[in-house]
């Protein structure tokens, strides 16, 4: 993606529309130049457009894209643009010419926001190989200790409703077998009645 038109603090002398990409309509960043038509494009958009359905044919004249290093003349018409730091909305005041944008880019000490976990963090910290990384996991972890917890959940009430069913179970069996106890206490005594009766016949 190319440098945002809003960045540019002075363009000099420099006309507008050389250094337009034709892609991404921003200022060109890292730019390759079409071998066969010179049309110029930001090689990441230029990449990224030879990846998606388009195939690789170029942008303008549509004939197989071949790149090739940009022009001394167009490289001297950028390196006369003046641009603000990228970080400026976190309070880096720096306004730089083109050429030395990349390198301040990467040492600039500004506080950026991550697009991961919305902290604020310097570069030198080493934030997304760090801090956020361990957020990812501690958010992670959170997440599968409530799963955790909601299974050990269900899984004592089930055992409850087991409990609960099993002591059902074995107090019907209990009122079963007094039952069945007071049923054959009864035909023990109806036997020993009849035996009575047959006893005194005699």
């Amino acid at each position: 993606m190319g440098i945002s038109t809003e960045s540019i603090v002075s363009y000099g002398d420099t006309p507008v529309d050389p250094v337009i990409c034709s892609i991404c309509h921003g200022i060109l960043w890292k730019p390759v130049t079409c071998a066969e038509c010179e049309s110029t494009y930001c090689g990441e958009c230029i990449d990224t457009w030879l990846q998606t359905a388009n195939g690789k044919t170029c942008p303008k004249c549509g004939c197989e894209f071949k790149g090739i290093r940009v022009s001394r003349v167009l490289l001297q018409l950028l390196s006369k643009l003046q641009i603000r730091c990228g970080h400026t909305p976190n309070g880096c005041a720096e306004v730089l010419f083109y050429d030395a944008l990349q390198n301040h880019l990467l040492e600039c000490k500004y506080e950026v926001r991550c697009s991961k976990c919305a902290a604020l963090y310097r570069k030198e910290q080493g934030h997304d190989r760090n801090d956020c990384l361990e957020k990812q996991m501690k958010d992670q972890n959170d997440a599968f200790q409530t799963r955790l917890t909601d299974q050990q959940v269900v899984i004592q009430n089930l055992e409850k409703q087991m409990k609960d069913q099993t002591a059902e179970f074995e107090k019907k069996l209990a009122q079963h077998q007094d039952a069945l106890q007071e049923l054959q206490r009864l035909g023990q005594n109806l036997q020993n009645e009849n035996n009575k009766h047959q006893g005194k016949s005699f």
